[in-house]
């Protein structure tokens, strides 16, 4: 009896073309040492950035947080006629 559940199986394929495998196993994918040391060098690597350029980061997030909220009152203040 064919299981018909592994993605590989030419025979399930040949059964009904239109049946896609299981979710679950086709999201079971083993993994490579190398693609999770990379993935971790990669967050690191963020991390220090963001802290190195935390200089530049944070006026530019309150910048664009204070537009932000800022926002209503000027929109307010030009439907009374003021110029922006």
């Amino acid at each position: 009896m064919k299981s018909g559940l592994s993605p590989l199986n030419e025979d399930a394929l040949d059964e009904d073309p239109t049946k896609a495998p299981p979710l679950l196993e086709t999201l079971h994918r083993p993994r490579d040492a190398n693609s999770v040391a990379l993935t971790v060098l990669a967050v690191i690597a963020v991390v220090f950035a963001l802290h190195w350029a935390q200089a530049i980061f944070i006026p530019l997030m309150l910048a664009v947080m204070i537009s932000y909220t800022l926002s209503a009152p000027v929109n307010a203040l030009q439907r009374w006629h003021i110029p922006r």
